[in-house]
């Protein structure tokens, strides 16, 4: 599937291409997407484009995947981007590692968001009600759920427990899989 991209941010362009290791074919002009089909689109945008959601909805439609991208992204655009069929969403300056999962996700079918995104989602989702679970997990997965239920990032909960991101990562693994569920807003949505 070829990897398409628009941008009307040139600094986050620079930085794209510098990020990306995959064939790229640049866009120059917003309505030339519209000729795009079966692609994975990364639009890559400094201002919200919520006046121009049918151009969004008709490359929906056109089987394109679309990796949403912007300086400045807030839950609120996420979760209106998302409405209208884009694959996924994050900042446009992000690191490597979250370009490559994004792809990745987005390529197998799947939503990708920014971890920061998806912790808050969670965040906003949980309630503490339903806790019987727990008796499943260890005394630190204990802690570990909590603390994901709480919306909080792998790199909060190791500041919290004074331990690696990594091993957050690891702990979260074990109680997803004790629990069997396949991620974090899984986790979320099964134990509110």
């Amino acid at each position: 599937m070829r990897t398409v991209v628009y941008t009307d941010d040139f600094e986050s362009g620079v930085h794209l291409s510098k990020t990306l290791h995959v064939s790229l074919e640049w866009i120059e002009q917003i309505s030339s997407l519209l000729d795009i089909y079966d692609a994975i689109v990364i639009l890559v945008l400094s201002h919200d484009i919520r006046n121009n959601e049918t151009l969004l909805t008709q490359m929906v439609k056109q089987n394109n995947k679309i990796l949403l991208l912007q300086r400045v992204p807030s839950l609120e655009s996420a979760k209106f981007y998302l409405s209208l069929g884009v694959r996924g969403y994050g900042n446009a300056m992000m690191h490597r590692v979250y370009f490559d999962a994004a792809l990745e996700t987005i390529h197998s079918n799947l939503i990708w968001l920014h971890p920061e995104f998806t912790a808050r989602l969670v965040g906003e989702v949980v309630s503490s009600s339903n806790r019987d679970f727990m008796e499943r997990l260890s005394e630190r997965e204990q802690e570990i759920a909590t603390l994901l239920l709480e919306g909080k990032t792998n790199q909060d909960i190791a500041d919290i427990l004074y331990i690696t991101p990594r091993t957050v990562k690891a702990h979260a693994s074990h109680l997803y899989h004790k629990l069997q569920v396949k991620d974090r807003l899984d986790f979320a949505i099964r134990y509110k």
